[in-house]
C-alpha cells in the first residue's frame, strides 16, 4: 500500500467516563470518583469523522483494505485532534 492511499494519522485527546461498583457512602463515592484521571490520548489512522463521533484504527492492512483495533470516540468527549505528518 502506498503512503498516498493511507488514511491521515491523528492523535486524539479525549475524556473518558469513570464508573465504580459496590455500596459506599455518597461522600466517599464522590471523593473516590473525582480523583480518577480521565484524560486519554489515542493515536492512529483516521477512518471516519463526523459531527457525532470519530473512528481511529491502530493498524491498516494492504489488502481489501483491512483495519484492526478500532476505537469510536464521541465528539463531545474530544478535547483536541492533532494531525500527524508522515516522514
Amino acid at each position: 500500500m502506498s503512503s498516498q492511499k493511507l488514511p491521515q494519522i491523528v492523535e486524539v485527546e479525549w475524556v473518558d467516563s469513570v464508573g465504580t461498583g459496590g455500596w459506599r457512602g455518597r461522600d466517599e463515592r464522590i471523593a473516590s470518583t473525582l480523583i480518577q484521571d480521565m484524560d486519554h490520548r489515542t493515536a492512529g489512522y483516521l477512518l471516519k469523522i463526523d459531527k457525532a463521533f470519530i473512528i481511529v484504527a491502530q493498524s491498516v492492512g494492504d489488502h481489501n483494505p483491512t483495519v484492526a483495533d478500532t476505537i469510536q470516540i464521541p465528539r463531545r468527549a474530544i478535547k483536541r485532534i492533532v494531525k500527524i505528518k508522515r516522514a
